[in-house]
């Protein structure tokens, strides 16, 4: 009486929790007429469960004794049975009867999507197919188990369909992440020529993530022996995924009777294989934020030559300086994760000490709720002290002269981009990273880079000489304001709107800037 076991091991291989825990149930307990094989596994780390797949002979109705069908059971971190009980996948023929089989099944995780690709090598035996011809079968799952898109669609189609001379069997399936695809292999006996009848060798079919066949058919990946020569044979093959070189990797046994070897000298060999493109990284995450209101046009006409607009002009120069002060020391205070758009940090802006793989999408990337830009209160000030005098119109239009400047300087330290030197250590967690990207490892700089500077312009020389107290001059001053505030704001809603990965240096974000949950 065969049924499916676990066994949990710690990293250093010591086992763990229960003792061969036994997953599977299939038939009466005590009765040995019914049986699980050919087990398979999955992991998914997003929920901290696996999937375990198997073939196995039920007689749980509408099934009878004999008639294999394939099976799933999901299990949690600890090992603990979750979901249903020995779900059913596969329905290879009619229900009852034990003409056809669904047998050696593999599976792998999406871990884009968040489900799985269970892949078997079945007999179905419904037109255009024939009794005893196998073929490569698929079915898509969600998280929870429950079956995805087309019932039990075929991948393979070796020799002419309704010949049962012409088999595929043993899968094997893994998941490219960076492509969003599935590589599926198997050997198999074909007669597309130059192949000939009983000549197996291993082939291979890209599937899309909603398992749609994309590429060559059924491409031939070993090739034994001169093809048309049916002494010798490919099996068994195996698939990995190299997420970093964006290509699998298939390893088979075979025997090729090529010297130095001799019939019947069975070894094993492997054979790279390329994925689709990799895909375009996902835009950050950043907050939305209302359109500003520009302010109102204002009307030239009515400024006059007064202590009344020496003061109003004095004001928006003020208000344009505090608030460049604001931003600067907003910077000046480090990065929180909060500040970083969700997705913001990819592999183009970590440094040489951090490795970097690609697997599932381990958190969703989240907008920001950046700090708030606190400006200073306005200073009382002596109102009354503002004479109308040309003294007083180059006092104020050296504040708004000087506000410019420090606006300007704050967009060249923005648009140079950040550094990790201005990011807190920590900050950044795994909603901060791209999706799929992974940390393999990390090495601390000797030196974290230096955080990024605001370095104003120096005060331009000018003419004072020229400045005299007129309505014109008033304008150009107020004009001189404005901008100022108007580049101030510009710059405070690009704080408040998420720092993106373009906003930050290449290379410059260390091992130390990373938070819990992203390490290896």
């Amino acid at each position: 009486e065969r049924e499916v076991f676990v066994q949990r091991l710690s990293a250093a291989g010591a086992e763990v929790g229960p003792n061969d825990a036994r997953v599977s149930d299939l038939g009466p307990a005590g009765d040995p007429g019914f049986d699980a094989s050919g087990v398979a596994l999955a992991s998914n780390p997003r929920a901290r469960e696996y999937l375990v797949a198997w073939s196995g002979d039920d007689d749980t109705a509408p099934l009878v004794d004999n008639e294999r069908e394939i099976f799933t059971q999901r299990l949690s971190a600890t090992g603990a049975e979750v979901g249903t009980d020995d779900a059913r996948v596969s329905d290879m023929g009619a229900d009852g009867s034990t003409a056809s089989a669904a047998t050696d099944p593999d599976v792998d995780y999406n871990g884009r999507a968040d489900e799985y690709l269970v892949v078997w090598e079945g007999d179905d035996g419904t037109a255009p197919l024939a009794d005893n011809e196998f073929e490569v079968f698929a079915q898509r799952l969600s998280a929870t188990g429950a079956q995805v898109g087309a019932n039990d669609f075929r991948v393979s189609d070796l020799g002419p369909d309704g010949d049962a001379a012409f088999n595929a069997s043993l899968p094997s399936v893994a998941y490219d992440v960076r492509a969003d695809e599935h590589l599926v292999a198997w050997y198999g006996d074909d007669s597309t020529a130059p192949l000939v009848d009983n000549e197996f060798e291993v082939f291979a079919q890209r599937l899309s993530a909603t398992g749609a066949e994309i590429g060559g058919n059924d491409l031939q990946v070993s090739q034994t022996a001169p093809a048309g020569d049916a002494a010798y044979r490919a099996y068994s093959p195996a698939v990995a995924v190299n997420s970093r070189a964006n290509e699998y990797l298939i390893a088979w046994d075979a025997d090729t009777g090529v010297a130095p070897l001799v019939d019947d000298e069975y070894e094993v060999w492997v054979r790279r294989f390329g994925a689709g493109p990799v895909l375009a990284a996902p835009e950050a995450v950043c907050a939305t934020r209302p359109p500003v209101t520009p302010p109102p046009a204002g009307n030239p006409a009515a400024v006059q030559v007064s202590r009344e607009q020496l003061l109003i002009n004095q004001r928006i120069s003020q208000a344009a300086v505090r608030r460049a002060n604001a931003i600067q020391a907003w910077l000046d205070a480090g990065l929180e994760g909060r500040d970083l758009c969700g997705g913001a940090v990819g592999p183009v802006e970590l440094d040489a000490g951090v490795t970097v793989g690609w697997g599932a999408i381990l958190a969703t990337p989240v907008a920001p709720t950046p700090r708030p830009v606190t400006e200073a209160p306005a200073g009382g000030g002596d109102p009354g002290g503002v004479t109308l005098s040309r003294e007083q119109l180059l006092i104020n239009q050296r504040i708004s002269q000087a506000a410019v400047r420090r606006a300007n300087a704050l967009k060249v330290r923005l648009d140079g981009g950040l550094t990790g030197g201005d990011i807190d250590d920590g900050a950044v967690g795994p909603a901060i990273l791209q999706p799929t990207l992974h940390i393999l490892a990390t090495v601390a700089p000797a030196t974290p880079p230096a955080a990024s500077q605001t370095v104003p312009a120096p005060a331009g020389g000018g003419n004072p000489g020229a400045v005299k107290l007129s309505r014109t001059q008033l304008l150009i001053n107020q004009r001189i304001s404005q901008a100022a505030v108007r580049r101030a704001n510009a710059l405070r809603e690009r704080l408040l709107t998420g720092i993106s990965g373009a906003g930050i240096k290449d290379g410059t974000v260390t091992a130390l800037d990373l938070g819990a949950g992203v390490g290896p």
